[in-house]
């Protein structure tokens, strides 16, 4: 091999060995979600299993009113760095339990999430976001709003993808 040869094969193992630098350093900051375009994204969540936990009220579904509803607020807060921050929400939605039997599905029949057959729980509007909080300087809101019968319990886990770190909030309005 001559010098030529050697200073190659050398330019192609220093930019793979800079390149399993930057996975590694990726790997061991789970915060940042890319790295490689630039573009920073930020997975947030509480630190606890459950944001919101509801016993929502009995409805007996042979007596008027047959279904009561539920609506919710979530709030994406950012830390501040920039301003307008862009979420993107990740909602967990469990009835009755934890497990995974207790998720919500998408009913292709009711055009909702829906849990139970029949149903006994209709979620129609899962992360509609509030466009009025789009002007919002720190801020993003979006809602859920659930239709139930037969007293569920209902448990409420949030997850973002955002332009910056923050913090969730959620909060029942009706």
């Amino acid at each position: 091999m001559d010098k030529s040869t050697d200073g190659l094969i050398s330019n192609v193992f220093e930019s793979r060995i800079r390149e399993a630098d930057r996975i590694t350093r990726e790997f061991k900051s789970p915060q940042v979600t890319s790295g490689a375009s630039g573009q920073l994204g930020y997975s947030v969540e509480n630190a606890v299993d459950w944001d919101r936990t509801d016993a929502l009220t009995y409805t007996d579904p042979f007596n008027p009113p047959y279904n009561r509803e539920a609506t919710y607020t979530i709030t994406f807060t950012g830390d501040g760095s920039h301003e307008h921050p862009y979420a993107i929400p990740q909602t967990d939605i469990r009835i009755n339990g934890t497990g995974e039997a207790n998720k919500i599905v998408y009913g292709w029949n009711y055009s909702a999430w829906i849990y139970g057959d029949p149903p006994s729980v209709w979620v129609f509007e899962l992360n509609k976001p509030v466009t009025s909080s789009f002007n919002g300087l720190f801020t993003m809101q979006w809602k859920i709003r659930i239709m139930y019968n037969l007293g569920p319990t209902v448990r409420i886990k949030l997850r973002a993808i955002a332009s910056c770190p923050g913090t969730l909030t959620i909060v029942r309005d009706s």
